[in-house]
């Protein structure tokens, strides 16, 4: 080798121990001097196939949680919850799994590693995977929650992101003197813009709303997206809270689950910070049909199960009801009118009858059928109470189907003959006729088949 090819190898090897004294020295900056919150990470994540991105990671909330949910829906913890909210964008030009950007672990002062529970991250997504299924695009963000379930003792502990960087809960950000000063001044100068963005924001909500009356989904997601960025500039938790709704609205009718539980969710955790239980029994609605037409039955059963907790507590305060003229103003008007008419006259049995009808339905689907049955004689005795015949009938007719799946052919019949002169009335006699005749072969009840085929034929 030539003394000048000897001179370059060195030059090359030099460059190339600088680039690792200064790589090694970055990492153990991330390690050694975690971020705070609210401060942006950019990192370089990998995957399980060791596709490369940079992704940017802000952690915007940690606490800590002796419990989650409550009722029927608390998780207690084996030591304590940390929950940590976090935002993360996708800095490359390809896609990236969201369950790899999403991989955050946490570290106690002995160095070691806690993977999250997925029970209980599963339980504030009400158990969906729908995080872990998708692949987040170029220049793409989104917010994600991950829970943690630690001994009671571990009082010190960073938050570590994919790539290595790490976040600590007691580095907040420090705020001089001048710079307090000069945000006053700042928030001063907002505070006139603020209403013109909040009015701006129902505005175009009021427009999503017509949209969607109309059919027209692709304007109604603009104009919803549009609101959605004009509530965030103002702070408007009600109109982020409609937005987020109205998103979610939007990509159930264009069967795209995935973003529709994505939005839901959002929704759900302001209705939930919130403490709204109109707001929340619309969403926890809304979440029970996107389970359910997405096909996951149990996490819809949870959803209708919070929708009918939320009406009866609405029921039980009778003043916050009958107060609730403005909680959805403008932009949510129409359920927040036909909710408040229907608590003014009397009729909030009605809305938790057609809560047990969900329930029921969803429960029958997973073939839990005592248990269905149980939500239908619930819904049949709110529905009498509300003055709804054919809310009644319609469950009596459940009660049926449900009994005939069970085999019990005899009192699947009994609930439709009780039942034939109303549903005459209703119009629908020879559906109930031609399910008796259905179940009487299969119980082999000739003298019944004859009778309702001839009934038939009349």
């Amino acid at each position: 080798m030539s003394g000048k090819s000897l001179d370059i190898a060195c030059v090359v090897r030099l460059m190339a121990c600088s680039a690792l004294l200064v790589f090694h020295a970055v990492a153990a900056e991330a390690e050694d001097n975690p971020a705070g919150i609210n401060r942006p990470v950019t990192l370089t994540v990998k995957d399980k196939n060791n596709n490369r991105i940079k992704a940017t990671y802000t952690i915007t909330g940690i606490k800590e949680a002796k419990h989650l949910g409550d009722g029927i829906f608390l998780r207690k913890p084996d030591g304590k919850f940390v929950i940590v909210k976090f935002k993360v964008k996708n800095m490359s030009s390809i896609s990236f799994p969201t369950d790899a950007l999403s991989n955050i672990t946490l570290i106690d002062a002995k160095k070691k590693r806690w993977k999250r529970s997925d029970s209980a991250t599963g339980s504030l997504r009400l158990g969906t995977r729908s995080f872990t299924m998708m692949k987040m695009g170029s220049r793409m963000e989104i917010e994600d929650v991950v829970v943690f379930d630690i001994p009671e003792n571990v009082k010190d502990y960073d938050i570590a992101l994919p790539g290595g960087g790490t976040v600590s809960a007691l580095k907040q950000p420090k705020v001089a003197g001048n710079q307090r000063n000069e945000n006053k001044s700042i928030a001063a100068s907002e505070a006139g813009t603020r209403h013109e963005t909040i009015g701006d924001a129902n505005k175009a909500l009021d427009s999503a709303w017509e949209s969607y009356k109309k059919g027209d989904y692709p304007a109604m997601k603009v104009t919803a997206g549009n609101a959605l960025i004009e509530a965030k500039k103002a702070g408007d938790e009600r109109a982020m809270f409609v937005g987020h709704y109205y998103l979610a609205l939007y990509y159930v009718n264009v069967k795209d689950y995935h973003n529709a539980i994505d939005f839901g969710l959002r929704a759900q955790e302001l209705g939930e910070k919130m403490r709204d239980d109109i707001k929340l029994s619309v969403v926890y609605k809304l979440m029970g049909r996107v389970f359910e037409q997405g096909g996951m039955y149990k996490n819809a059963l949870l959803s209708y199960e919070k929708y009918l907790t939320s009406i009866k507590n609405i029921i039980a305060n009778e003043d916050r009801a009958g107060a609730s003229d403005d909680v959805f103003k403008d932009a949510f008007s129409h359920y927040e009118d036909s909710l408040t008419a229907g608590f003014e006259s009397g009729l909030g049995k009605r809305f938790v009858a057609k809560g047990h009808m969900s329930v029921c339905r969803i429960r029958k689907k997973l073939g839990e059928l005592e248990e269905a049955i149980k939500s239908a004689v619930k819904a049949i005795s709110a529905f009498k109470e509300s003055g709804d015949l054919s809310g009644e009938l319609f469950a009596w007719w459940e009660t049926a189907e449900i009994h005939a799946l069970k085999h019990e052919y005899g009192e699947a019949i009994k609930a439709l003959e009780d039942n034939m002169d109303r549903a005459e009335r209703f119009g629908i006699k020879r559906n109930f006729i031609d399910d008796i005749i259905i179940y009487a072969q299969k119980s082999n009840d000739r003298a019944r088949v004859e009778k309702y085929t001839k009934m038939k034929n009349e």
